[in-house]
């Protein structure tokens, strides 16, 4: 699961940090880590977290949803960024003239 997802279901589940640590038995530094993407997320952990938020109204196809849309979100990205390279190599080697 991504990070940016933890961040996400915590919010809508309306727990701070420290609210969701406590409810894993974690530090809250480790929340705040997995969150930023320092820490990988262990699956022990990632299931304590999904049933922490569970209890607070979340469901695990909320947390499958968001987690679709972040993922899409990313190859759309890396789409336009792969197709933005294309054009430039192109360009680069004289295949297409961007003068108008």
């Amino acid at each position: 699961m991504d990070y940016k997802v933890i961040k996400s279901v915590r919010q809508i589940a309306g727990l701070s940090q420290s609210e969701l640590a406590e409810a894993v038995g974690v530090d809250r530094s480790l929340i705040s880590k997995i969150e930023t993407g320092a820490t990988p997320l262990q699956c022990h952990t990632k299931e304590a977290i999904l049933k922490a938020v569970g209890k607070a109204g979340v469901s695990l196809a909320d947390c499958i949803a968001l987690h679709t849309i972040y993922q899409n979100r990313k190859l759309k990205q890396h789409q336009e960024s792969k197709e933005e390279t294309v054009q430039k190599n192109l360009k680069n080697w004289g295949v297409i003239n961007d003068r108008k």
